[in-house]
C-alpha cells in the first residue's frame, strides 16, 4: 500500500502520536496490542515519508557536474 520496507514503516508509524491519528487496539485477555490505522493516520504516515524519506533520497542523489571557468 505504501510501497516501503515493513521495518521502516513500523519505525515511522511507531513515532505517530494520538494527534496524528495513531491508535492501539488492545486484547483484554492476554495484554497484547496491535497498531491500528485511520485514514488520517495513513495520510500523516504518507506525509512523513514524503517529507523525510523521499527528500533525503533526492538530496543524496549525485549532483550534475558543473564546469567552472568556461565563461566566454
Amino acid at each position: 500500500m505504501l510501497e516501503r520496507d515493513e521495518e521502516l514503516l513500523w519505525d515511522l508509524a511507531d513515532g505517530l502520536e494520538l494527534e496524528d491519528g495513531a491508535l492501539w487496539i488492545h486484547d483484554l485477555d492476554d495484554d497484547s496490542a496491535v497498531m491500528g490505522f485511520t485514514d488520517f493516520s495513513l495520510a500523516n504516515l504518507r506525509k512523513i515519508i514524503s517529507n523525510h524519506i523521499d527528500r533525503r533520497s533526492q538530496s543524496s542523489a549525485p549532483k550534475p557536474a558543473v564546469l567552472a571557468g568556461c565563461v566566454h
